[in-house]
């Protein structure tokens, strides 16, 4: 019970600082302040100035001092204040900020957090471009903090997982809804995606074929050619993906070429 009254208090102490001016919550700054688009308190005249306030600056209004994080030559010059405990990031960049008094102008796009096309980084203004069903993969880029591409059986995976010199051949998961993915094997064979209690929204990543470039060459393919012409090793067998044995000269997209010091080599028949 005691627990309970306290955080009641606490909820209440917040809920009565929010609802607070800038002027009553800093009555010793002799400056007009005014709240950003997150409600932190900023110096009023931050709006209108011509700097469009959206992310390139924090601001400590304790010190009042303030730093700039990305300058027209790409430097981030917060990095050299040793402590920055404090200092908030300012955006002004919002209809309820008249969108930096005119310094910044809107941008129109999806702003629904519930859509996969929602515009988190740059949309100002709703535009009534807000998807829900039949999304994208450029949809959904729109939504997380990645690029996403389609794999080889359509479904979205990230960018930067083609040509990262790991083969994506069903070894992980991915959620492009929430931008996460988990390992179904390692080296060791096990798999960490059965460790998660609920895998809906996780499909199977598969960048394994020609419309990728066999994962943009992550993935080691040989064709039929160079396996049989001039091998030093005698071939056993020649099996499927699920280890029955076939003729090495089955129309398999995929084969499994075993030889007889016990070595298997992956084949990949280009040939229709």
């Amino acid at each position: 019970m005691t627990s309970r009254i306290f955080t009641l208090i606490l909820l209440l102490a917040t809920s009565a600082l929010s609802a607070q001016t800038c002027e009553q919550q800093y009555p010793n700054v002799d400056f007009a302040l005014i709240e950003d688009c997150n409600g932190i308190c900023v110096p009023a005249n931050w709006s209108g100035d011509n700097a469009c306030d959206d992310g390139s600056y924090m601001y400590n209004i304790s010190e009042e001092a303030y730093c700039q994080v990305i300058d027209a030559d790409g430097d981030n010059f917060c990095e050299y204040i040793a402590d920055l405990s404090g200092y908030e990031f300012v955006f002004l960049n919002c209809e309820s900020a008249q969108f930096d008094g005119g310094d910044c102008e809107p941008i129109p796009g999806c702003t629904d957090a519930e859509a996969c096309n929602y515009n988190s980084n740059n949309a100002t203004v709703e535009d009534g471009s807000c998807k829900f069903e039949d999304c994208s993969c450029a949809d959904y880029s729109l939504s997380l903090t990645m690029v996403t591409t389609e794999d080889c059986n359509g479904n979205c995976a990230p960018e930067n997982w083609v040509g990262d010199t790991y083969c994506d051949e069903n070894n992980f998961m991915f959620n492009v809804e929430t931008g996460s993915y988990c390992q179904t094997t390692d080296a060791e064979g096990d798999g960490f995606c059965d460790n998660m209690e609920d895998l809906t929204g996780f499909v199977l990543i598969n960048l394994l074929c020609e419309a990728t470039e066999f994962d943009a060459g992550d993935c080691e393919i040989v064709s039929v050619y160079e396996v049989t012409e001039g091998s030093p090793k005698k071939l056993v067998k020649v099996v499927d993906v699920l280890g029955r044995k076939i003729n090495k000269t089955a129309k398999n997209k995929l084969k499994f070429y075993i030889y007889d010091d016990g070595a298997s080599k992956k084949v990949v028949d280009l040939q229709e």
